[in-house]
Parts: C-alpha cells; structure tokens; sequence
C-alpha cells in the first residue's frame, strides 16, 4: 500500500484521476485477500463461495456451445455490435463468446474452476450429481477447444493434472475418496470424453465448417516449435522498459483504464502517443508500479503459493486438504500462465485467485470450525 501511494504520485502519470483509476485494481487485490480470509469460517463456506464460479462457468459452456454450434451469425443476431469484435478475428475460426463481450473469454472462467468440476464430481454422493459433473468435464473442455485460448487449455490440463495428483497423494483410509472411487472416476470420464469429443466435433463440423480449423488450431498447443515463439521478444520489450521506466510509467497506461484515459496518453509530454505493450504479468506491473513494485508483487505470489503447499503437506483433516488442493491447483496454474498474460491483474482472474488466496490461508487456521469437530 505504502508504494503504491508513492506510484500514484508518480511525475510521468497522465493525472491524479488517471492514477486513482489504475490503482484501484492493486487496492483491491489486496482487499479481496482478507474478504476471502475474514468470510471464510468452514469448509462449507468454501464450497458456497465456488458455487457462483461454477453457475458462471455452466453457463458460458451452455451459451458457448450454443454459439458454436450456430456460429458468428447467433451473436449478431442478439446485437449489430458483436460484428466489431467479430471483425478484429476475421482472420482465424470463430471463436465462441459466451456471456463475455471477448472472443474465447468463455476459456477463462472455465479453466479457473476445472479443479473444483472435479472436486464436486467426487464429493457428491448422489449419481445424479455427479453425472452432471461429469458430463460438465467433456462439454467444458470441447468448448476450451473451440475457444483456441491455448494458454487456457495448457492452464486446464496443468490444474487437473495438480489436482488429481493431489488426491492420490491425499488418499487413506481417513480420505473421503478411496483409490478404487478415484480410479474408477477417472476412467469413467477419461471413457465420455474418449466417446463424446469426437461426436460433438463431426456434429458441429456438419454445421459450422469452422469446428475443424479450431480445433486443430487448439491442437497446435502440442506442437512445441510453434509454442515456444508464441510469446517471442517478450524479453526485449522488459529489457527496453527496464532502462526506459525502471520506477514505471504511471498508471492507466494498460488494461480497462487505458481505453479510458487515451486523450491523455496522446497528449502525454513525456511519451506522447507511446503504446506500452504488455502481454506478461511482469511487463505489465514493471510499466505501472515499476521495478519495486513488480518485486512486490512477485514475492507476494511465491509467499502466498509457499505458505500453500506448507500448509498443505502438514494438514492431517483429508477433507480440509482435499478443498486445499482444489484450491492449491487453480492459483498454481494462474501464476505459471503469468508468462503468457497479466492474469492476476485483471477480472475474472484477478477476483477468483485473491479471493481464493485469502480463502487457502483460512482453511489452514486453528480458526476453521472444522478443525473444532471430529477429523475425519
């Protein structure tokens, strides 16, 4: 808080007003934090918390896929200036929408919350819900496809990955799932998406041409040559803005704020019309809030995800790790996607991982009326 009061005084910042509005996204980061922490006094709480992510999620599948399926024309049918956004990817297949007003943006929300799909699919004991969560995990993950966010897909399969690795790991006779359930589950669903994939891309293929050409754009995610330039000449842009705004630039200059305070930035006395690119969280808050601010901000993110698997390895409630392992996976995968976007910074990531941060660091608590009942 101290620095970022020192930032919004900043000589090269386009104004006080322009300062306040870019600030406020690390004001609140930190506020979401101990909202996260301060709200949360048991695990049902947590899993009451994730259930408006999980309705979001729900329904940017439902509405995605509807999209999909009927293609560009289904979005301008609702509105004459979706043709706008459609028009910035005239070049590439059509990328569902959603609820958002961005191309793709459906990826995000989904790929947030995947460990949680899979949490709820063995927490529920009822077959019903948990073959509603299960056919979530195939839908979902077809739609990451159509979407072509190929980091959302890599954040997908990583947080997955983390978290199914965590329930092995968590797995005894004192854990709420037991290794027959756990395997069984997997190749249960392993089995739908094996069967329904193909199915649904030769049904969307027979309406929209495009089905095709994404997916195997998505695909591409595996091919490591075209990978490994995705995100080329990030290092120059940080090595040229370290000599050029080693205290940053001021705020507003990038992300939501920026749109709004554009005259400024054209008139600005010190870098005219320059655009500062970002397209990594550490380009982003290197030209904000400089190179302290940046420190800051990274040592905060390794301490919080530090003091998360510490206190994970030593939780003996299964229940209680199993829902810090959900937890764990998720921000785990925001912060490794860091090399590829500002995340952290910008909505829906950036409410869903403080939030979630401050929720972690609570279900470690002696506090947690959890851990005032039976271990089970």
């Amino acid at each position: 808080f101290f620095w970022i009061l020192i930032v919004m005084f900043n000589p090269y910042a386009l104004s006080l007003l322009s300062s306040v509005a870019g600030a406020k996204i690390y004001v609140s980061m930190v506020l979401l934090y101990f909202f996260g922490y301060y709200l949360t006094q048991s695990t049902r709480d947590v899993r009451f918390f994730i259930t408006p992510f999980l309705i979001v999620a729900a329904l940017h599948t439902l509405t995605g896929l509807i999209q999909g399926f009927n293609g560009p024309e289904s979005l301008i049918a609702l509105h004459p200036r979706y043709a706008v956004q459609l028009e910035k990817f005239g070049g590439t297949a059509f990328r569902p929408f959603g609820l958002t007003n961005q191309p793709g943006a459906p990826a995000i929300y989904i790929y947030m919350v995947f460990p949680f799909i899979i949490y709820f699919f063995f927490y529920f004991k009822s077959y019903f819900l948990k073959s509603v969560f299960a056919l979530f995990i195939p839908f979902a993950t077809f739609l990451i496809f159509l979407c072509q966010v190929r980091s959302a897909l890599l954040k997908m399969m990583l947080a997955s990955t983390l978290y199914l690795v965590s329930l092995f790991q968590t797995n005894s006779k004192r854990s709420t799932v037991s290794r027959p359930q756990l395997i069984a589950g997997i190749i249960a669903v392993a089995c739908l998406i094996m069967i329904l994939t193909p199915t649904l891309i030769a049904k969307f293929t027979e309406e929209q041409m495009d089905t095709q050409a994404a997916v195997e754009r998505s695909l591409t995610l595996f091919e490591v040559d075209k990978v490994s330039q995705a995100r080329r000449g990030a290092w120059a842009r940080f090595s040229n803005y370290v000599q050029e705004v080693p205290l940053g630039a001021g705020f507003a200059r990038m992300g939501a704020a920026a749109g709004a305070f554009a005259s400024l930035q054209k008139s600005d006395p010190f870098f005219g019309d320059k655009i500062f690119f970002a397209d990594n969280f550490w380009i982003a808050t290197l030209v904000e809030v400089g190179l302290p601010g940046m420190a800051l901000m990274t040592l905060l993110i390794i301490s919080i995800l530090w003091v998360g698997y510490k206190n994970y390895f030593d939780e003996k409630n299964m229940e209680i790790k199993i829902l810090m392992g959900a937890t764990l996976s998720s921000l785990t995968a925001m912060v490794i996607g860091l090399y590829g976007a500002e995340g952290l910074l910008y909505n829906p990531e950036s409410a869903f991982f403080w939030f979630f941060s401050g929720v972690l660091m609570k279900l470690a608590s002696s506090d947690l009326i959890d851990r005032q009942q039976p271990t089970t």
